[in-house]
């Protein structure tokens, strides 16, 4: 028999288990429809607003990033790498959009 002091709801028991497993496969459940979710290939239209907003935001933060002394160059260079994989991400999004558009 355990210390009854340790118990972090004493006399719960079973109950607690059986509502962490419930946590966890309802977790497991929202995870799985996310990543369906990212299966569906975004339409011309997001595309078109994630490039606006990139093309807007992105210079103004590289230069942040360029006078930020609190980065160290390992730093700075991950955030330029972060940058430069959204714009890819977009870029590979407006060519597949293109691509439909020809078919």
């Amino acid at each position: 028999m355990s210390d009854p002091r340790l118990e972090v709801f004493p006399g719960a028991g079973d109950w607690v288990i059986t509502k962490a497993i419930a946590i966890c496969l309802l977790g497991g459940a929202i995870v799985f429809a996310v990543l369906l979710c990212g299966c569906v290939a975004p339409d011309g239209q997001f595309v078109e607003s994630m490039r606006a907003f990139y093309d807007r935001v992105e210079p103004s933060h590289r230069a942040y990033l360029d006078g930020d002394g609190s980065l160290d160059g390992d730093q700075r260079k991950r955030r330029h790498r972060t940058l430069d994989a959204a714009d890819a991400a977009i870029r590979a999004a407006e060519k597949e959009i293109a691509a439909e558009e020809i078919e």
